[in-house]
């Protein structure tokens, strides 16, 4: 049904809504497909919702646009459930100097990868504290690596780190965690929970491990602009945003 659905679109382009050729195109960009009609609907009503959004925001603000992404004809509660948060461990607030510098970019730097996809799994806290380590390890050495989230997801786990795999985490705690193990990369221990939107058994092993380890952890002073810049003048941070709003 739906590769009919999708056929009998292509076909009358010229009579169907703008919205719906856009959401078209979307699902061939993102390579969706759906079990029958009536999901199709319901998909194509949270892909409108979407472009409403987007349209109405667009129209008035001017210091940034909005746009389509995989989530688009997602409804509010499945793109929440894959967020994740928790309770996690404190790390210690720090003040530092304030910087002059107008602009710094730790990509232009070669300290940052390219952007990683956490799939449905809610380890969006994982990918965020793997880029500070990356960045801090890129500042320290020179070299960029690219470090095992997976490692995180099934081993900085539960009560002594205050993280749950693909139901939420805290940078903190995962930092937490390098402080007493060393990091794997990427391709040792490969990310695997995006499609199963769950951790496995921990697969950490000390042979296999590098070096990289974490000495301290900070936490830059909440809103606060001057902080935010004088800790991202020293190296790239791990930061935490409420996403579950529409345009937040």
């Amino acid at each position: 049904m739906k590769s009919f659905a999708f056929a009998a679109s292509i076909g009358a382009v010229s009579a169907v809504r703008p919205v719906e050729w856009k959401f078209v195109q979307h699902l061939a960009k993102f390579a969706k497909s759906y079990v029958n009609v009536e999901e199709w609907n319901a998909r194509l009503a949270f892909f409108e919702a979407a472009e409403a959004e987007i349209e109405a925001s667009n129209a008035v603000e001017a210091n940034f646009t909005l746009g389509h992404n995989q989530f688009s004809d997602w409804s509010h509660a499945e793109y929440k459930a894959m967020l994740g948060a928790s309770e996690g461990v404190e790390a210690e607030l720090v003040l530092l100097e304030e910087t002059n510098n107008d602009e710094v970019n730790w990509i232009t730097k070669g300290c940052v990868n390219a952007i990683k996809d956490q799939g449905q799994c809610g380890s969006c806290w994982a990918f965020s504290s793997v880029a500070a380590l990356e960045g801090a390890h890129c500042v320290a050495t020179g070299q960029l690596k690219s470090f095992s989230e997976q490692q995180l997801v099934d081993c900085a786990y539960g009560g002594n780190y205050g993280s749950y795999g693909c139901n939420g985490g805290w940078p903190s705690s995962a930092m937490t965690y390098w402080e007493q193990y060393g990091a794997e990369l990427e391709s040792v221990y490969p990310y695997t929970s995006g499609s199963s939107t769950s951790q496995k058994s921990c697969q950490y092993q000390k042979r296999s491990a590098t070096s990289t380890k974490v000495n301290q952890v900070y936490s830059v002073q909440a809103n606060s602009v001057s902080q935010m810049k004088a800790a991202l003048n020293q190296q790239p941070l791990s930061v935490l945003v409420e996403a579950d709003r529409s345009a937040w």
